[in-house]
């Protein structure tokens, strides 16, 4: 049971991180964000989000 819980945590941190590129992505090409401090902030999502993928890679694969 657990191993299905796990697939599934890491099927929704691969669709976030799906999200968050895109939006990203979206954001600067429209020119919403303008500063570094923008630039930084979507960096920083990005690496989180990456982050979470590894991490619940990690645990299925333990779960395994």
């Amino acid at each position: 049971m657990d191993r299905f819980f796990s697939l599934g945590q890491f099927i929704l941190s691969v669709m976030f991180l799906c999200i968050v590129a895109v939006g990203v992505t979206a954001h600067v090409i429209l020119g919403n964000i303008n500063s570094l401090r923008g630039y930084v902030g979507c960096a920083f999502l990005a690496w989180m989000a990456v982050s979470l993928v590894r991490c619940s890679w990690k645990e299925y694969m333990e779960d395994r």
